[in-house]
């Protein structure tokens, strides 16, 4: 009987095709979510329709040119007019803000009585450090010598700004309440930053030695150099500062430790009339002095209290942690 001979099994198919696609198809696999977003984008540019879709989605960014090593940006003058916008209008509603915040805190420094606790606190200081030469003319310096006081707390929308929270104490009250300043700005921002007590003489050691000498153009340019330098100040800030260039400044805490704001104080003279051989220590004096009454007084507690009622409220944007 005849029978077939048996047909011997196919050998496997081992061509380089094969093993490429068998490969590919084990990464599919293993890694499904890469391999869809490459394949998604592969479409993108292949598609005529979804290349030209992708395109003007990417010139409303701004952005140009793409290539496997760059992306160039350059926005038109429209898209610049509606980012131009669109910043304004953020800093619009910054300034609305502040403008309530500022009406609310007005209220709650009344309510709470941290003026009149700060008044009294500072004609205390005042009586106890200037008596003998406050609001008379300084024989050192020529001027009428003129101390004033205020306290700067964190500001309500940046984290990286302080709030003037009171308007000047002095015999002749002055304003300020509400100002924003840098946390990199003069002593306040370094007793900020620093959580220590500061005092300085002068803005720079000629200011402090040698006040009432005139300068010539190159040494008042000089000096204005070394305030914005060692302040960070700029210009502007730098000439202003100048008419006031003595200052005191110690941080208030709470029971817990927490700097919750800091006492400022400045004057029109240096060393705040104080002769040079008496400067050193009568502004260490002055610290202590400060440091002592304020942990007596209320004001602590009364700002811990206005901390927590703002914190409850403001925005506050922490722009340390985005950088």
């Amino acid at each position: 009987m005849f029978r077939p001979t048996p047909t011997p099994p196919a050998e496997p198919v081992t061509s380089t095709a094969w093993t490429i696609l068998s490969n590919v198809g084990a990464f599919i696999q293993a890694n499904p979510w890469p391999s869809l977003a490459a394949f998604v984008i592969a479409w993108l540019f292949a598609v005529p329709s979804a290349r030209a879709s992708l395109q003007r989605g990417f010139q409303s960014l701004g952005i140009t040119k793409i290539t496997a090593s760059e992306i160039e940006i350059a926005f038109d003058t429209e898209s610049r007019k509606v980012i131009e916008r669109d910043i304004q209008q953020a800093f619009g509603d910054i300034e609305k803000f502040r403008e309530k915040g500022r009406a609310a805190v007005r209220m709650e420094v009344r309510q709470l009585g941290i003026a009149a606790e700060f008044d009294q606190l500072m004609h205390n200081i005042f009586y106890t450090k200037f008596r003998d030469k406050y609001g008379r003319m300084n024989t050192y310096t020529g001027k009428e010598i003129n101390a004033r006081a205020t306290i700067h707390i964190q500001d309500l929308v940046f984290s990286t700004q302080l709030f003037q929270l009171l308007d000047y104490f002095a015999f002749v009250r002055g304003e300020g309440f509400g100002r924003a300043l840098s946390t990199r700005y003069g002593i306040i921002g370094r007793v900020w930053r620093s959580e220590e007590p500061a005092s300085a003489g002068g803005l720079t050691d000629r200011v402090a030695t040698d006040s009432s000498a005139q300068l010539s153009a190159k040494e008042t340019e000089a000096q204005i150099t070394e305030i914005q330098k060692e302040w960070g100040m700029n210009r502007k800030e730098a000439v202003d500062r100048m008419q006031r260039p003595s200052y005191c400044c110690i941080p208030i805490r709470s029971q817990h430790g927490k700097t919750l704001a800091v006492l400022y104080i400045d004057c029109n003279v240096a060393n705040f009339g104080w002769q040079e051989n008496r400067a050193a220590a009568e502004l260490d004096s002055l610290e202590k002095a400060c440091a002592e009454k304020l942990k007596a007084s209320q004001i602590p507690k009364l700002l811990e209290q206005l901390d927590g009622n703002i914190a409850k409220s403001a925005p506050r944007v922490d722009e340390e942690s985005m950088a």
